[in-house]
């Protein structure tokens, strides 16, 4: 008798829990308890997000002659074409760093003194610290020149300077012609060409395609040379030319990019100034 009057209640209780089921299934189904969609498509979208993040920091190409590198990599370029300069503005020496400033140094930059050269020139005083200001916009806050190194009066900055002195934070300078020689006919030449220009992560990346050459003559044969490598020890082409057309004659570094060495120049950026900076450059 006890076992049958459990029996329909333990039917009872599986159909409570039958019903019970199919309601909940619905209400998620219609989204009373949560959108069942948006579940379904979390990991989906997760990827997705993922892989927008991926997307935004993979490098974006700019402009071969974008504005925030174009000015520093052309005022750097015949330092950076023969020799790696991997650690900044260390990798320069400090005649290096006030050549690379010096035409820039305007007339109020220097104090004329009283003393004069032998000739009756003055001598003229220019602090270090503006030279240091002139290098920042090259190679950042942290750029050091050390005057004592700079003691050279027989070293002719381009625009006709000599220090023959320094101290207490200041050269003391005097002004000379510029000599020059004259060199020998030369083809048209297009030594380097940037092929890429990235950015990512606040840093400017280009590249560029590069080759040298070296030239010797014999009577009227004019022999041109290229070479891949900085080293000159990979001659990949040959040209002779007469001193009458080899002004007229084109070598171009198009020519030969397969074989050409590759010069890959960074930029950093700076908040405070909100500009970029040479940061290194290596040829491979």
């Amino acid at each position: 008798m006890g076992k049958k009057n459990k029996t329909p209640m333990i039917i009872i209780i599986l159909l409570v829990f039958i019903i019970l089921c199919l309601v909940g299934y619905i209400c998620y189904d219609k989204g009373v308890f949560g959108n069942k969609e948006s579940s379904e498509n979390y990991t989906e979208n997760a990827d997705k997000i993922d892989n927008n993040k991926s997307e935004e920091t993979s490098p974006e190409e700019i402009a071969l002659d974008d504005s925030r590198f174009i000015d520093i990599y052309n005022k750097l370029k015949s330092y950076t074409y023969w020799k790696n300069r991997s650690d900044g503005y260390q990798s320069f020496t400090d005649h290096e760093l006030l050549q690379i400033i010096a035409k820039e140094l305007k007339e109020s930059d220097f104090v004329k003194t009283t003393e004069t050269t032998e000739y009756g020139d003055p001598y003229y005083t220019l602090e270090n610290s503006i030279v240091i200001n002139y290098l920042k916009k090259y190679f950042g806050n942290d750029v050091v020149v050390i005057g004592e190194k700079l003691r050279n009066p027989s070293f002719a900055y381009n625009n006709g300077m000599d220090i023959v002195d320094y101290a207490d934070g200041k050269y003391k300078v005097r002004f000379s012609g510029i000599g020059g020689g004259v060199g020998g006919p030369l083809p048209k030449i297009t030594e380097r060409k940037i092929i890429s220009a990235t950015i990512e992560n606040n840093e400017i990346v280009v590249k560029e395609k590069a080759i040298y050459w070296g030239i010797t003559s014999e009577q009227e044969t004019i022999t041109f040379d290229v070479y891949s490598d900085v080293k000159k020890k990979n001659k990949i082409d040959s040209k002779e030319y007469t001193e009458d057309n080899i002004a007229n004659e084109i070598v171009t570094v198009e020519d030969y990019l397969d074989e050409a060495s590759t010069i890959t120049t960074k930029f950093a950026y700076d908040q405070d100034t909100n500009s970029y900076y040479f940061k290194s450059s290596v040829i491979e």
